[in-house]
């Protein structure tokens, strides 16, 4: 099922929003200039504008634990409770010496790649260490998700859909939040869930849990020649990976095929029943003709593989550009003109 891509865009610029929450923003206004993603005060205004939250609706927190490097906003429109995760503060910042240390702890937080039970956080399997923690970081405390759920269960209760969103790192941590909301023992299932360029947030039973609870409700944009989306890797993927880089050329056009593909995820369960990270989410890739295509196969992994080696060999910026979620980039600019 492809998902409303109005409300698509409109989390996108929420997402966006989100890159500018530090410890001291009260409104949208407060919100600070992040290159590359925020570049102006009228870009902001513009994302704000798109979002349309209701006048004093609007909340955001940054974790005054673990250097701050963790943070979500919250508003209200019409129809709807968005909550929004940052993603991980852009390398590009390292210029800004108030912000360097944070995001060297940031960046050194999406390496935690290891996976840690999921119950810690209130959901099944086991989960991105890194990101479990960020999620911790998040709940807890003055201003916290903790705090906020009586806001939002309130908003639910009016008749506003529950929307989770995030960009990056951010979508792996709505991920975990809206599973954590719907089995946690906090009786608040979103209504849909919408990630952008997410990486994995956990394993098979974690992935598995998260599509059985949220079935037709969770969306995983990826676009094109996104690395990040492939993070952590999978078993299957160095194997594709792998075969991509020695194989001859009529292995790859035969590709990896249905078996190969099924076979390493059963022996990736198998391994200690924990098994290596999977992805969640009905996909919706935006691929090189610029078409949405609904759902995943291996027939699309092995393209993708095929091609993002092709993409790393070539042009590394490239690929980095291919991530990016503001205007003039893959992801918006998609949604601006099919929206």
């Amino acid at each position: 099922m492809i998902a409303d891509l109005l409300t698509a865009r409109r989390l996108l610029c929420a997402s966006n929003l989100a890159y500018g929450v530090t410890a001291d923003v009260r409104s949208p206004d407060d919100l600070a200039i992040t290159p590359p993603v925020l570049l102006s005060r009228e870009v902001i205004a513009r994302l704000a504008a798109a979002v349309d939250f209701e006048p004093g609706s609007f909340c955001a927190h940054q974790s005054s634990s673990r250097a701050g490097i963790d943070a979500f906003l919250y508003g209200e429109t019409d129809e709807s409770a968005i909550l929004a995760f940052r993603g991980t503060l852009p390398a590009r910042l390292v210029a800004d010496r108030d912000r360097l240390d944070r995001i060297f702890a940031d960046w050194l937080n999406n390496a935690r790649a290891h996976l840690v039970a999921g119950d810690r956080i209130g959901v099944p399997g086991y989960v991105h260490e890194g990101y479990a923690q960020s999620l911790d970081a998040l709940w807890w405390g003055a201003g916290g998700l903790g705090e906020l759920l009586p806001r939002i269960r309130l908003a639910v209760a009016q008749g506003r859909r529950l929307l989770l969103t995030g960009h990056s790192k951010g979508g792996a941590l709505a991920q975990l939040a809206a599973l954590r909301l719907a089995e946690g023992g906090h009786g608040r299932r979103p209504a849909a869930v919408h990630t952008f360029a997410a990486p994995r947030a956990g394993n098979h039973t974690f992935a598995n849990a998260f599509e059985a609870v949220l079935a037709g409700s969770a969306w995983r944009f990826e676009f094109q020649d996104d690395l990040v989306p492939h993070l952590p890797p999978t078993e299957a993927l160095w194997f594709a990976v792998r075969s991509a880089l020695q194989g001859n050329e009529s292995s790859r056009a035969e590709g990896f095929g249905e078996g190969a593909w099924a076979a390493l995820k059963a022996r990736s369960q198998a391994v200690g029943q924990i098994g290596s990270y999977e992805s969640a989410g009905q996909l919706q890739f935006i691929d090189w003709e610029d078409h949405l295509r609904d759902g995943d196969t291996p027939a699309l992994r092995d393209e993708r593989v095929l091609r993002l080696v092709r993409a790393l060999a070539l042009s590394l910026p490239e690929v980095s550009r291919a991530h990016l979620p503001m205007q003039g980039y893959g992801y918006m600019d998609f949604l601006e003109r099919k929206a």
